[in-house]
């Protein structure tokens, strides 16, 4: 069933006591809340891409991604070997656990739009030389 009704606003509109507009509502807010309401609206436009391709340097063992920076909004991960590796943003990566296993040449592993881990990410991989592809944004 179709809703041919036009849409109702969710808040009120400008000129209308009873309405306020978007931009009124956040307005309206805790300075803190502003500020992540705005850097929100910073991650649909164009971003600063940040390359962190890598090897594996010591296999066995994690290893942080991106000289040990959190990505602000946002990153991906592929590897580009031919063995199993795991990446983690909530600690060391190792097989299991709370890692992410990121299979041999499979499609990379994309964070949602606007996430940034509280911590830095971590790449474990079984074998020195590994290659994988890593971006932050």
């Amino acid at each position: 069933m179709t809703n041919d009704a036009p849409d109702q606003p969710l808040a009120p509109t400008a000129g209308n006591d009873d309405q306020l507009t978007p931009q009124e509502i956040i307005d309206s807010m805790p300075a803190t809340r502003q500020r992540w309401i705005h850097a929100g609206r910073r991650s649909t436009d164009r971003m600063r891409v940040i390359d962190g391709s890598d090897i594996i340097q010591r296999g066995g063992q994690s290893q942080p991604l991106f000289g040990g920076h959190a990505p602000v909004l946002g990153y991906m991960v592929q590897n580009n070997s031919s063995e199993v590796m795991w990446i983690s943003d909530v600690g060391p990566a190792r097989p299991g656990g709370s890692s992410m296993r990121l299979d041999p040449l499979d499609r990379p592993f994309v964070t949602p739009q606007g996430y940034g881990p509280i911590d830095q990410v971590n790449i474990y991989g079984p074998t020195t030389g590994q290659v994988f592809m890593a971006r932050r944004w």
